[in-house]
């Protein structure tokens, strides 16, 4: 199955929040971390539409946070964990508690193509 890079979402210097990336013709599988990270958690913001945006919690209520132990390092994601999106934010730090970016960090995500992956499913059957 062929992935696509995604050179992105980028955290300027100074901010908390990322730009917005449109993520519709993707499933996310991997999220890579950008070098020099400050040390934070990375929680998402996102949306179905690229107008209304929703922090995102798992079915428990609680926040969905990736753990960046390690700046450059590649991060696995379900695949069924941004279903509901298709435009994301990443945030350091959590909604209650953001973390400021010293320095510009750009985050590489890896995405799987939705119509490959059902293409699949359907072979399979």
């Amino acid at each position: 199955m062929p992935l696509k890079i995604f050179n992105g979402p980028i955290i300027r210097a100074g901010q908390f929040q990322s730009d917005v990336l449109s993520i519709t013709d993707y499933f996310i599988v991997g999220l890579g971390t950008p070098d020099g990270w400050t040390p934070a958690m990375a929680s998402l913001i996102v949306s179905p539409d690229g107008d209304r945006y929703y922090d995102l919690y798992d079915g428990s209520g609680r926040e969905f946070v990736f753990n960046v132990v390690l700046p450059g390092t590649m991060i696995r994601v379900n695949s069924h964990l941004l279903m509901s999106a298709a435009f994301i934010r990443l945030r350091s730090g959590t909604r209650d508690y953001p973390i400021t970016q010293q320095s510009q960090r750009t985050f590489t995500l890896v995405g799987a193509s939705k119509l490959a992956m059902a293409d699949e499913m359907e072979a399979t059957k």
